[in-house]
């Protein structure tokens, strides 16, 4: 969407940072290779960034040109990294069902949700899942 390559971390928070720019007020990484391996295996990266400034203005319905203008303000984002196991196999819909989940949690949570418990109660639902679901 903004032609920002992903290289490391830096440049993934500077990805979100102009996806913010652009008014949007959660961005979220799901799945980067960042973080290669670890004693157990290969590992995935998620990144997730909230503007909770940007998150209100839009609950308020301000018109988009106002969004833009407001987008550029400096805000502090508050920002999570998630590492876990890639798991082997081929899944299907597997990222469909992480952003359904990760949008209910975080819109039942209002505009200045908690993003360390939204992400945790959506990866144990996803997980939950694979449990019961073999």
């Amino acid at each position: 969407l903004t032609g920002c390559k992903i290289s490391d971390e830096a440049s993934a928070i500077e990805c979100m940072d102009m996806l913010h720019d652009y008014g949007i007020p959660t961005v979220i990484f799901s799945s980067t290779e960042l973080h290669n391996a670890d004693e157990r295996g290969r590992l995935l990266t998620g990144y997730v960034s909230h503007r909770a400034d940007l998150a209100a203005e839009r609950r308020s319905n301000q018109s988009l040109e106002k969004l833009d203008m407001l987008g550029k303000k400096t805000a502090t984002a508050q920002r999570i990294r998630i590492t876990f196991p890639q798991l082997p196999g081929v899944f299907f819909g597997t990222g469909d069902l992480f952003s359904a989940l990760t949008l209910a949690y975080l819109e039942r949570d209002g505009p200045m949700p908690d993003l360390k418990v939204s992400v945790l109660r959506c990866t144990s639902t996803f997980v939950m899942g694979f449990h019961v679901c073999p």
